[in-house]
């Protein structure tokens, strides 16, 4: 099954509060819905419309890089101050710097995180008689299934 930015989860405007068993529910950041994508030792952070994000946060892609496998995410890509509120004006403002000179500044000023929703494919490396091997596990599985796989 081939994944793409497109296939992003999409917020649904409700007029009211409700509860539903049948329904998945996610806090709402203030930031990017971010499509993460980890083959070999290739990151790409994408935006829905396949824009790349890797050149204003080259901070979220080196730590996406330590995260063993390969593996699809549904994400959302936001910044803030230290004390941890999320500011969409700040994001904005660190998606468009893309200077090699002024990304690090940028990333100091206004620090990158990462929520992962969904963990939409993944490739587990394990070592067998000094071999490496794979098993892969992508979409068709259900939402709540892969939900676990993420805590």
């Amino acid at each position: 099954m081939s994944l793409e930015a497109t296939d992003l989860m999409l917020a649904t405007l409700r007029s009211r509060p409700f509860s539903d068993k049948e329904w998945l529910y996610e806090w709402k950041f203030d930031g990017f819905r971010c499509f993460v994508r980890k083959s070999r030792e290739r990151v790409d952070l994408l935006s829905r419309d396949g824009n790349r994000f890797n050149g204003s946060f080259p901070d979220i892609v080196d730590a996406v890089a330590t995260v063993p496998g390969e593996f699809v995410w549904d994400a959302e890509l936001a910044v803030g101050a230290a004390r941890g509120k999320d500011s969409f004006s700040s994001l904005q403002q660190r998606a468009r710097t893309t200077s090699l000179r002024n990304v690090p500044v940028a990333a100091r000023r206004c620090p990158a995180r990462l929520y992962v929703f969904d963990r939409c494919s993944r490739t587990e490396w394990t070592s067998v008689g000094g071999h490496s091997s794979s098993a892969k596990t992508a979409c068709g599985t259900p939402s709540t299934t892969r939900r676990r796989w993420s805590t």
